[in-house]
Order: structure tokens, then sequence, then C-alpha cells
């Protein structure tokens, strides 16, 4: 039998094992929320870069189609207003790619809500993927230059149905349409 220091003991001891481990799933718990708070402003920042960039340069809405592999040419070796308008469209491109690479990490690290990825973040995500489709289509499938989240997305897209190619002409045609 246990006298009273005994019980005593024990009872400091498990509410010192108590309380520690509460305060360990708060920390853990308010660091999560502060990855995800920090996750969601890289997000917004970096697709409020984008949208400002495409205001600044609007001409890179057009040559998205236009793109093919010969363009890196133009833009590494020519000085001209046409190189200008290209090295635009490849910033642009770069934009798109940091912003979607922040979404896919944060969907794959569960940063970002699945309810906010689903709704709001996937279908921007392929907007900007099918808008590119002949930048990316031009670098896949064996690009290191592309990171493994985007080629992930693209094959998990296609294996679910979704024709890049043929996606990124129906835009084409409703832009066409509208103009």
């Amino acid at each position: 039998m246990l006298d009273v220091n005994q019980w005593l003991t024990l009872f400091v001891g498990l509410s010192g094992v108590l309380s520690s481990a509460v305060i360990a799933v708060l920390a853990y718990s308010l660091n999560r929320q502060a990855h995800r708070a920090q996750a969601d402003r890289a997000i917004s920042e970096s697709y409020n870069r984008l949208v400002d960039f495409r205001t600044e340069h609007p001409e890179v809405m057009r040559l998205s189609r236009l793109w093919k592999l010969h363009r890196f040419t133009t833009i590494y070796t020519e000085a001209s207003e046409e190189a200008e308008s290209w090295i635009h469209y490849y910033t642009y491109v770069e934009l798109g790619v940091s912003f979607v690479n922040a979404v896919l990490y944060g969907q794959k690290t569960h940063l970002l809500d699945r309810h906010a990825y689903e709704g709001h973040y996937e279908p921007l995500v392929k907007l900007i993927l099918t808008e590119h489709h002949p930048f990316f289509v031009s670098l896949l499938p064996a690009s290191p230059y592309i990171s493994s989240y985007i080629k992930n997305f693209i094959a998990d897209q296609e294996r679910k149905g979704w024709s890049w190619g043929d996606r990124h002409l129906a835009l084409v045609e409703m832009i066409s349409k509208t103009s």
C-alpha cells in the first residue's frame, strides 16, 4: 500500500506528464496554424505578383498560344522588341510556375484547407497550366526544369481525363470568339 507521500509524488509526476503533453499539443497546433497562415500569405502574394505583372504587360496574354521552344533562342540571344515581349512572357510564366508550385506544395503538405484548394486554388492551377500548355509541353516530359509537383499534377489530371492540349485549344477558341 502506498503512503500519502508516494501518492502525492505519483500525482505530481502524472500531472507533469499530462501538462507537458497538453502544452506540446497546443504548441504543435499553434505552429501548424502559423505555417498555414504563412503558406496562405505566400500563395496570395505570388498570385498578386502574377496579376500585377499581367496588368503591366498585357501582351503576355496573347503570347501563350504562340510559344515554341525556339523562343528560348530569341530570349537569350536577341535584343529587339520581339525579344523583350518574349522575355516578358517568360517572366509571366515563371511567376505562374511560382504560384502553381506554392499551391501544390501547400496541398501536398496539408497546409491548404481541402475546400479552399478544391474550390479556389485547383481551378486556378488548371487555368494557368492550360493557358501555358505550349510552354510546358515544349519542356515535358523529361525536363529537369519543371518541378515534380507540376509534373505529378499534370500526370494525375491526365489520368483523370483532363486533356491539356484540348483544353488549351478550347480556351484559345473561347478567347477568339469573344474578341
